[in-house]
């Protein structure tokens, strides 16, 4: 691809080939920009064609995405918006939720362009982030370590027999703690545990060691001020830093906010978002969950969410730019943070964080805004190592 916007356009080792990039793909796919009727579809069938096991398990997905959002496709039949889907997945790098979530069958082939996807997003990180950050960041208990004077709470590894002690002195004051698998994403695995003595604690170590590796952590208290939208979960900010000697851009962010009787805000979950203007805190779209159904007040609560103002904001972007500067090589981070009865707290970091929470409320793409920064951060790095 030749426009400007795609100069720093790859692939990323640490995911699923998703692109076949050679001069006759490349050919198609230009083809395809072009003509959405004969080229589109000839690319599509070249994608079959390769693969024909993981076209007809995608477009089982895609077929799920199609009907959880039918609301917004008015009377586009599915085959339609199907090849549409599997020329921006391996055009763009747009995935299937990608392609729902930002209404991409409205889109222009530019607007397209500008969004951040959720393929592209690993190979920004390979770029910009140092090799140890992966791993620092997906390793739950290594990050507490690193990051640990930002979480305010305990935590401990559930891992092997060497994490036993720890663990048992962890639940002798926490005996009700939340847990997390190391493979968790999105909310799922999580759970609250509540051991009533040092054999149930004992026994409950022992079998999730074996079964379910993670980590434990010290239950946080939520702020009086975030628990008027939904008390019983923990209503999390996911705001994406990008650092460059020590400056500290807050790229975008969104207030994840739990419904029902989820003890977690995780929008894979069913919870909601809406985008947080970093400058100021407050609440700057109504939520909306990954159905794309739009909430302009919360259906458990009735406070508003646009509008809302999220407390002490200006510590919050203290501690940002604290956790964004600690450690060097940390280029481009999600955060996840919370507003505890102790503050603002670090509840994990990212190093591939998903942006579809942060540009599909706005319906604008921030590759634009991301690229600029990319372009500085090779600037700078040019002229410190010359």
């Amino acid at each position: 691809m030749n426009n400007i916007q795609d100069r720093y356009y790859g692939l990323s080792p640490r995911i699923a080939r998703w692109k076949e990039p050679s001069e006759f793909e490349n050919s198609l796919s230009s083809a395809a920009e072009r003509d959405a009727g004969v080229s589109r579809h000839l690319y599509n069938l070249y994608y079959k064609h390769i693969d024909p096991l993981y076209y007809a398990k995608g477009k089982e997905f895609a077929r799920d995405m199609y009907d959880k959002h039918k609301h917004i496709f008015g009377e586009m039949d599915f085959e339609s918006i199907y090849e549409d889907m599997v020329y921006c997945l391996h055009r763009y790098g747009l995935d299937f939720q990608d392609y729902c979530m930002f209404r991409l069958h409205e889109k222009s082939e530019r607007k397209r362009n500008e969004f951040v996807s959720d393929k592209l997003r690993y190979h920004y990180c390979d770029l910009l982030n140092s090799p140890e950050v992966e791993d620092l960041m997906t390793d739950k208990l290594k990050c507490y370590k690193e990051y640990g004077k930002f979480y305010k709470r305990e935590v401990v590894g559930v891992r092997s027999e060497e994490d036993k002690s720890a663990f048992l002195d962890f639940t002798s004051r926490h005996p009700k703690f939340i847990y997390k698998p190391l493979t968790a994403h999105s909310g799922n695995g999580i759970v609250i545990v509540d051991v009533k003595d040092n054999n149930e604690a004992e026994e409950w170590f022992e079998k999730t060691i074996v079964s379910n590796p993670g980590v434990a952590e010290e239950l946080i208290e939520q702020g009086e001020a975030m628990a008027v939208l939904h008390p019983s979960s923990i209503n999390t900010c996911r705001l994406t830093t990008f650092t460059i000697d020590g400056e500290v851009t807050v790229l975008g962010g969104a207030l994840r906010i739990g419904k029902g009787k989820a003890f977690v805000d995780n929008c894979g979950q069913g919870g909601m978002y809406a985008n947080i203007d970093p400058v100021n805190g407050i609440i700057a779209t109504w939520a909306h969950d990954y159905t794309n159904r739009e909430f302009r007040y919360h259906p458990d609560t009735g406070v508003q969410i646009i509008g809302f103002q999220l407390p002490e904001w200006d510590k919050a972007l203290a501690l940002l730019k604290e956790m964004a500067t600690h450690h060097e090589g940390a280029t481009l981070i999600a955060w996840d943070i919370a507003y505890t009865d102790k503050g603002w707290v670090m509840i994990e970091g990212n190093d591939n964080g998903a942006w579809c929470i942060m540009q599909s409320n706005l319906q604008k793409g921030l590759k634009p805004e991301l690229y600029a920064l990319m372009d500085r951060y090779f600037e700078h790095k040019t002229h410190i190592e010359s």
